[in-house]
């Protein structure tokens, strides 16, 4: 196991690299989904909105049971793959979250505006209010 993941003081699981390690696959597929978007002339503003929600919070739990359970079967190898696996983990259950805000029709997560309702102000303010709130 690479020693990122290690406490430099034991061989216990280092949680707060785990955090780290995770953020930055977050960040860098998030950073390439911007891109990609920009350059086939999609707007971008839904991938910045899902960034912001996904890095807004949270202890990144299932990241590290996922890294924990890696280690706790062996741990063996690279772990830039395991913390891929764990930060899709953190991303599926953000999208899970976005998909019950919606059904739901909840106003808010974490006492911040969903990310629907945020993306529909976004639109109101680039297109206009909808016709039917004319």
């Amino acid at each position: 196991m690479a020693a990122s993941l290690l406490s430099p003081v034991s061989s216990e699981l280092d949680v707060p690299a785990i955090r780290h390690g995770v953020e930055a696959c977050l960040n860098d597929f998030l950073d390439r989904q911007r891109l990609a978007a920009a350059q086939q002339g999609m707007p971008a503003e839904v991938v910045e909105v899902l960034k912001d929600f996904i890095g807004a919070g949270g202890k990144r739990l299932r990241p590290v049971l996922c890294v924990s359970g890696w280690y706790a079967s062996g741990g063996q190898g690279e772990t830039a793959p395991v913390l891929q696996v764990a930060a899709s983990l953190e991303m599926f259950h953000a999208f899970c979250l976005v998909h019950d805000d919606v059904m739901d029709g909840s106003l808010t997560r974490r006492g911040r505006p969903t990310v629907h309702r945020t993306l529909a102000h976004r639109r109101t303010e680039t297109l206009g209010a909808p016709a039917a709130d004319r």
